[in-house]
């Protein structure tokens, strides 16, 4: 009997040492941790208070992907204000705003035609010691709203298409540049609203294969406000720039389909699936434009209301910034 104390002693003590370090956090409880393989502690270099302001990306060029915690908000321009991390969280760069000074805008994006990644207005360069500046100016625009590689016109080559947003006549307009940023050139397309019982709509997210050959589909996530409905619609990077605008999208044939309980600013794309929070269920969801209706669940619970997730493309993980914790993990897919 007090053999088999002895032995649920040292079992308990094994637990909870366990629990200090990082082979409990890989375990299966709940069923999200069973994904997770590394995670990062900012908590030393990102502040308690500026932990919410920071926005998650990861983005691929020249071969290299990285994961970058940014924030352009107007705190302590000594602290750090963009981590870059390798695919396994390891921190490669930080910068201050003494390093980046005037750093602006909200997406990163990866340019097709010089292999750069723009963070806001900062073009920096990837390669195996991170990202590092390009040694040019800063870029002339601040990228916002899901920048995308757009379609080749006969006058603009390497569109990049920039601050996606739509105006209260249901018009979505967008801003063009070119290869080397000059423009922008205003670009729009007429959404048209759904019927008199549906009310306006918003965007919940512009999305394309960022290594395409700027002639693919692009998928627009249209939102209806006051709803909880987004509509996904696969149309062709080919603006309208007639004025008026073209035939309007919801009137063009474009293969489309809705989800409901989707949280704004959840969905993400990959190359074989769409995934988005399911905020009823507590469940990421993962489903295809081909087959929507079939979806593959995993359930996590409650999110922070601050929490940032971020999907890579192809590299078959994702990435999760906790500012609660200012605790930084990988997860591998699920699916």
């Amino acid at each position: 009997m007090m053999k088999a104390m002895r032995m649920a002693a040292i079992g308990v003590g094994l637990l909870f040492l366990l629990a200090s370090c990082d082979i409990l956090f890989m375990g299966v409880f709940p069923s999200s941790l069973g994904q997770a393989t590394s995670r990062s502690d900012l908590s030393r270099t990102i502040g308690a208070a500026e932990a919410a302001t920071f926005n998650l990306a990861i983005a691929r060029a020249y071969g290299f992907e990285l994961v970058i915690l940014y924030s352009t908000a107007g705190f302590d321009a000594t602290k750090d204000h963009m981590i870059v991390l390798s695919p396994k969280l390891e921190v490669m760069n930080k910068y201050t705003l003494a390093d980046i000074p005037f750093f602006s805008g909200s997406s990163v994006f990866a340019h097709l035609v010089n292999g750069h990644i723009e963070v806001g207005n900062f073009d920096g360069v990837a390669s195996s010691a991170g990202l590092t500046s390009s040694g040019s100016p800063q870029l002339p625009v601040q990228l916002t709203n899901w920048p995308i590689i757009g379609a080749t016109m006969p006058t603009m080559n390497a569109y990049t298409w920039n601050s996606f947003r739509i105006d209260s006549t249901n018009t979505l307009f967008y801003d063009g540049y070119t290869d080397v940023w000059t423009g922008p050139t205003p670009l729009s397309r007429l959404v048209r609203p759904l019927d008199s019982a549906h009310g306006p709509l918003s965007l919940d997210g512009v999305f394309t294969n960022p290594e395409d050959d700027l002639g693919n589909v692009s998928l627009f996530v249209f939102r209806e406000s006051g709803a909880n409905i987004d509509y996904f619609i696969q149309m062709p990077k080919s603006p309208d720039v007639d004025v008026p605008p073209a035939t309007p999208i919801f009137a063009s044939g474009y293969p489309t389909f809705s989800k409901e309980n989707l949280e704004y600013g959840s969905i993400s794309v990959t190359e074989d699936s769409i995934v988005a929070f399911d905020h009823d269920t507590g469940s990421w969801n993962r489903f295809t434009p081909s087959d929507p209706d079939t979806v593959r669940s995993l359930h996590v619970g409650r999110r922070s209301s601050n929490e940032k997730a971020a999907f890579s493309f192809s590299g078959g993980y994702y990435c999760v910034w906790d500012p609660d914790t200012r605790v930084l993990t990988r997860y591998e897919d699920w699916w």
